[in-house]
């Protein structure tokens, strides 16, 4: 490990920590909000290649990149975590997309898997809403349009 990549380890570690406190679920929204915060969106700033290191480093990057942080910050808090991605084939109208979405789970005891989208960067009530409703529906298999594909279960 290079000094860069010791001192990313340590940014998601104080990431982590900055949170542990916290109830469970409220955890886990703060855990995405900071993660939101560490890293702003900026599509096409990163690539699939790109490392929690290096989009740390920068300061911005992708949903993926959110997902990263969020899975590595949960897991060093020792909450099982997950990156989940998905396939966008359509737009609403029907129009060709073919673009790639990602977003964190973690466990929750009593609740099992619950989704976040960090890149949506919503908070609260609503945040949670959209979050459990939009992955609620993705399970039952509702939108057609998303395919997901759990990587790392």
């Amino acid at each position: 490990m290079d000094g860069a990549e010791l001192e990313t380890d340590q940014a998601v570690l104080a990431l982590a920590q900055s949170v542990a406190q916290e109830p469970p679920i409220p955890r886990l929204h703060a855990l995405s909000e900071r993660a939101h915060k560490a890293i702003a969106y900026a599509p096409g700033s990163t690539s699939a290649a790109t490392t929690v290191a290096e989009a740390l480093a920068q300061g911005q990057g992708v949903c993926q990149d959110h997902a990263h942080l969020f899975v590595s910050a949960a897991r060093s808090l020792g909450i099982p975590a997950r990156y989940v991605a998905g396939y966008l084939l359509a737009d609403e109208a029907g129009h060709a997309v073919r673009e790639t979405l990602a977003w964190a789970e973690a466990w929750v005891d009593g609740l099992g898997w619950i989704g976040f989208m960090i890149w949506f960067g919503g908070k609260g009530f609503w945040a949670y809403l959209f979050d459990s409703l939009v992955f609620a529906m993705v399970t039952a298999g509702t939108f057609g349009w998303l395919w997901p594909k759990v990587i790392g279960a």
